[in-house]
């Protein structure tokens, strides 16, 4: 069993008769017909049921074609990868990121990298974590850098973990953290994400939520914060993006407010080589900080 074969096996599946599938392939009908059969005489099974109209494959001839796709697919990626060996990848990485993970993506030393590989260039996509693990499966995606919990069954690795700040335009305690007893104090501007958590932290602790504003993004409640509507509880990755504002941010003193930074794709087999070489590069850089603390 070789490769041709594979492919001829596949295009005669997808195409429904010999006569079809060699117009696919640019070749005679009798030529097909005769490695169809060999193929058959080396597994020692019948794959397709030849028919005047149709040929309809049998169930044999259906897990093969499962893993001739597989298979096929996986040599074209090497294929792929080895002419473009080295720092001669190029091609286009679409990564889909969430808003206030901007920052957590440009710290990915992204010039050392561009510098490594500068025929890879990048397309970026911004949504809520929900809307890009849909891209992702779907395909429209190779990575996306998105934040936990969320239940999708993609592979994850961890970039950060990192507490939920509370931020104001009005001094909010003398402490280096604040309680939710203390917010409890205030008007709050939420994330709609994060309800849940939060109306569930409250409710553990014993404290009432006065809830000033819901939205659907991370940077409308520091916005909202900042005009004074109230205290914003926002990812401690947002504040970079708005380091020269004169707003108070204090960590919020509860475990349950720790979220995860995680890159996710759907199979390091498929991932085409510009991404590959992006979470190489990403799980070198973790290595290499882990190594330092």
């Amino acid at each position: 069993m070789d490769l041709h074969q594979l492919e001829v096996f596949t295009a005669i599946v997808e195409e429904g008769t010999l006569s079809a599938a060699a117009k696919r392939l640019h070749c005679s009908q009798p030529p097909l017909s005769y490695q169809l059969s060999n193929l058959e005489k080396e597994l020692n099974v019948t794959l397709i049921q030849r028919g005047s109209r149709q040929c309809v494959c049998t169930e044999a001839g259906l897990q093969l074609y499962k893993r001739a796709l597989q298979i096929l697919e996986l040599s074209s990626l090497a294929a792929a990868e080895l002419q473009q060996a080295g720092n001669h990848v190029s091609g286009t990485l679409r990564i889909g990121v969430i808003s206030s993970a901007v920052s957590v993506l440009l710290n990915q030393q992204l010039d050392q990298f561009h510098q490594q590989y500068p025929l890879i260039t990048f397309q970026l996509f911004e949504g809520n974590t929900f809307e890009l693990l849909e891209e992702l499966k779907k395909g429209l995606l190779d990575l996306a850098i998105v934040r936990t919990p969320f239940k999708d069954d993609v592979v994850k690795l961890h970039l950060q973990s990192e507490a939920m700040l509370a931020v104001s335009t009005q001094p909010l305690c003398g402490h280096e953290s604040i309680t939710i007893q203390e917010l409890s104090k205030h008007p709050l501007i939420i994330y709609r994400r994060f309800e849940k958590l939060v109306r569930t932290a409250f409710a553990d602790a014993g404290c009432e939520l006065q809830l000033a504003c819901l939205n659907d993004d991370a940077r409308t409640t520091y916005c909202w914060a900042k005009a004074g509507m109230g205290v914003g509880l926002v990812p401690a990755s947002l504040l970079p993006m708005f380091a020269s504002d004169s707003l108070a941010a204090v960590p919020i003193a509860e475990d349950s407010f720790y979220t995860q930074i995680v890159v996710t794709y759907k199979s390091r087999d498929t991932l085409a080589p510009p991404a590959r070489c992006f979470l190489s590069h990403m799980e070198k850089l973790l290595s290499e900080e882990k190594k330092k603390t």
